[in-house]
């Protein structure tokens, strides 16, 4: 196996071999790691490693079910998401296995609720104030009523319709040049993918998740920050990693520990900031 990158030229280079010498300059190779604090403990876990389209792509993500001594669980879900259209088909394709998760362990009395956070490589939608369409996989419904991809009744072909624009002028626009996907390969795959989306909520499979932030109520730390970024523009940096729960947990508050170095300059600051997010779980309401 070896790390390999693209070149201007579109062939790849490699960076590393696995079975070479790392000596002197070293190698970091990214990993999925989870950690509970007694007395929860980690029920199984695993990482699922899912195929995400007609083109036999690829995603993995790892998975825990933490449980209390009582035997109340929740599944929590650690991604690295891709980009694009790809962040779609993957979301969809995610969070059908967490439902079929569920489903498989015959614990609906104890199950509590879901926790999904890490690189989500996108910006949460948010109708007209921007962020990007891919993400209503995670959440099908905004904030404060600002959007709601439900797409059953008769409502739901509009809806439908709204969406497959979305997602094809997303993954057609020159955005990220490298991960667009454009003509008849973009319309088939936006709608196996929304079909896909579809038919999780017909199953009751894909409630809405909420974004763990201050906006409502607790408090929002910003910690660490180089002298010259305020808060604001931290924000902006930091705004592809995201914290998701079940709606029907009460999300407290965030606090954000940012390090004061990217890869290149030790004055600005890193896209890939610590999030520490307080929750009450709560029991999810019947028919959740």
């Amino acid at each position: 196996m070896r790390i390999v990158k693209k070149t201007n030229g579109m062939g790849t280079e490699v960076v590393f071999d696995f079975d070479s010498n790392p000596y002197p300059r070293g190698i970091i190779v990214e990993g999925f790691g989870m950690l509970v604090r007694r007395p929860l403990i980690f029920a199984s876990a695993g990482i699922w490693n899912l195929k995400f389209n007609v083109q036999g792509h690829n995603v993995c993500c790892q998975f825990a079910k933490v449980a209390n001594a009582s035997g109340k669980w929740f599944l929590v879900v650690n991604i690295h998401a891709g980009h694009k259209l790809e962040h779609f088909e993957q979301a969809v394709a995610i969070r059908k296995c967490m439902a079929e998760y569920v489903t498989e362990q015959h614990d609906d009395a104890n199950y509590i609720g879901s926790v999904i956070g890490g690189d989500f490589n996108a910006h949460l939608y948010r109708a007209n104030a921007g962020g990007e369409a891919v993400t209503v996989a995670w959440e099908v419904r905004g904030p404060e009523g600002v959007f709601d991809f439900d797409l059953g009744g008769e409502r739901g072909k509009g809806q439908m319709r709204k969406l497959r624009k979305l997602l094809r002028d997303e993954s057609e626009s020159k955005r990220k040049e490298w991960a667009s996907v454009r003509g008849a390969e973009a319309a088939a795959r936006v709608d196996a993918a929304l079909l896909e989306f579809m038919l999780l909520q017909c199953d009751g499979a894909c409630s809405p998740l909420v974004q763990v932030t201050a906006a409502k109520k607790g408090k929002e730390w910003w910690l660490n920050l180089p002298e010259k970024y305020e808060a604001a523009t931290a924000r902006k940096c930091s705004s592809i990693d995201h914290v998701l729960v079940s709606h029907w947990w009460d999300p407290q508050g965030l606090c954000v520990l940012f390090g004061k170095a990217n890869w290149s300059r030790t004055s600005s600051v890193s896209d890939h900031p610590i999030f520490v997010a307080t929750v009450v779980p709560k029991l999810p309401p019947k028919g959740k």
